[in-house]
């Protein structure tokens, strides 16, 4: 099998390139932060290596991590509904009650395989597990676990819009989507060569990814028939999961033990950000590269890390470019 070759992607606008903003750290120090919740200016995350659930005041300038509940095994999803705090951890569902002072975690359900993205749906609460995804109701004091669809790639988090689940197939390269109208449930592939989706964020008709291996967050725009993922922000250190609170976007960063934001009002803005529809996919890559959102023919250069030009032309909107000549290794491509 061919190895993958990475681009880097510069967008070069009257030789200027355009800086869109970089990530603030909000807090550091953290044993792998995987997930975060919102309730009220509370900002709730899960430390995948800490074995315990965490949380900061967004309200206050510079915010302490205080543990809010220790001694899990590995936690992973967090969701709040109304003043309760759903979690995944190694092997099953909990809940905690966010109005006590010392809260102690309840069990839902026990025995799943690696539990991981929660959604609720009407009274039923949708999650991972294994290579499936699955649910419970939460009207039932000792809800049963119902499979809905197997046969996924690690799936790890999900997303709802309207009656569409969307699913991160972690190990899959890929984006799926579930119509929970149709009975069967009807799966089909949504984008596919990203990389390893492991958190979705959805604002608008824009999906966001949390890329892991890559280091950045995709975007895909739910409005067009045939979707494509386009680099949205980079130099983003393992994320895991996003959160809007305010007008800034919250990134975990796994690697960097971190949680970090930017404002996302000035990412979103089209007035600041003309190179947004910009992408290239699929990167990694090992054969051809497309440029998407080109509106003419446009001129293009590769050239290596260290600066030498590797090669150069002239390229439409999606066309094919031809890269199975170069060695597996990081390039930088040049529009302009």
């Amino acid at each position: 099998m061919k190895q993958l070759i990475t681009f880097a992607l510069f967008l070069l606008i009257g030789g200027t390139q355009l800086v869109l903003g970089q990530l603030t750290n909000v807090v550091t120090n953290l044993s792998t932060p995987y997930r975060m919740a919102i309730h009220g200016n509370n900002l709730y995350f899960s430390e995948l290596t800490g074995n315990k659930i965490s949380m900061i005041d967004l309200s206050t300038s510079a915010p302490i991590a205080i543990t809010l509940i220790s001694g899990l095994n590995k936690p992973k999803d967090l969701l709040v509904i109304g003043n309760e705090l759903y979690f995944t951890t190694a092997n099953k569902i909990s809940k905690i009650d966010l109005n006590t002072s010392t809260p102690e975690a309840v069990d839902i359900v026990t025995g799943v395989n690696g539990p991981d993205g929660l959604t609720p749906f009407g009274n039923n609460l949708y999650f991972s597990t294994g290579n499936k995804i699955s649910k419970i109701d939460m009207n039932i004091s000792n809800p049963t676990v119902t499979d809905i669809v197997t046969g996924f790639s690690l799936p790890s988090d999900l997303v709802l819009n309207g009656n569409i689940l969307y699913v991160a197939e972690e190990s899959g390269d890929k984006i799926s989507k579930i119509d929970l109208n149709n009975n069967p449930p009807l799966v089909t592939e949504f984008v596919t060569d990203i990389g390893t989706p492991t958190g979705l964020f959805l604002n608008g008709n824009n999906l966001y990814v949390a890329n892991f291996w890559s280091s950045n967050i995709l975007k895909i725009s739910l409005d067009i028939s045939s979707p494509f993922a386009i680099e949205f922000l980079t130099s983003v250190s393992g994320p895991t999961s996003m959160l809007l609170f305010e007008n800034d976007l919250y990134i975990t960063e796994a690697w960097g033990g971190t949680i970090s934001k930017i404002n996302f009002s000035t990412l979103s803005n089209p007035e600041i950000n003309k190179t947004e529809a910009i992408g290239l996919y699929p990167n990694p890559a090992s054969n051809i590269i497309h440029i998407s959102g080109l509106t003419n023919k446009t001129e293009y250069t590769i050239h290596s890390v260290l600066g030498t030009q590797i090669n150069s032309g002239s390229v439409s909107n999606k066309e094919g470019l031809d890269i199975h000549q170069l060695q597996k290794g990081l390039y930088l491509l040049n529009k302009f």
